[in-house]
């Protein structure tokens, strides 16, 4: 009882329940007298067993299936499934399929937060940048605008010493 930390169930070829532990059960909400002998379209519903068909068939025809899939449990609660449809075979024909399920429901919330950090954090390095380029380009722009001026001012005062200035005068043209 409990040693398995997920779900595991077991299906014959009719898609007849034969066995589900406990996990199985809690997740669909059932007794194990209301599971045994279940068809699996009348416990997953007709559109979700759509779904599922092509990996059910997949799984009876001999070959191991594996998806994620995102469920509501009978309390209402939202759930994420990582599913494995396991093929049983004696050897030479396929006699079911053994299902295992982890409930990977805060791997997923973590793994979308986790997404929404790294596209938040991937703004913020595209706003870095552009300020960046921004302040860069004020920079330039800037020392164009106070070059160009100073080197007119300092033309003059080259101008300005070959004139006849006072001492004073040439020492404040000079400084």
């Amino acid at each position: 009882t409990g040693v398995i930390p997920g779900m595991v169930s077991h299906w014959t070829t009719e898609l007849r329940c034969t066995f589900a532990n406990q996990e199985y059960l809690t997740w669909f909400g059932k007794h194990p007298e209301e599971l045994l002998g279940t068809r699996l379209q009348d416990l997953l519903g007709e559109e979700l067993f759509r779904q599922n068909e092509p990996l059910i068939l997949g799984a009876l025809g001999g070959k191991a299936q594996q998806f994620q899939r995102s469920l509501t449990k009978p309390s209402g609660e939202k759930g994420r499934l990582w599913v494995h449809y396991i093929p049983d075979s004696d050897g030479s024909e396929t006699c079911g399929m053994f299902v295992m399920g982890l409930d990977v429901t805060e791997l997923h919330k973590a793994q979308r937060q986790l997404e929404q950090l790294n596209a938040d954090l991937k703004l913020r390095t595209e706003q870095a940048e552009t300020a960046s380029l921004a302040k860069s380009q004020f920079l330039a722009n800037m020392s164009h605008e106070i070059r160009t001026p100073m080197n007119a001012v300092l033309g003059f005062f080259e101008l300005l010493q070959r004139t006849q200035l006072s001492p004073v005068q040439r020492d404040y043209v000079v400084k």
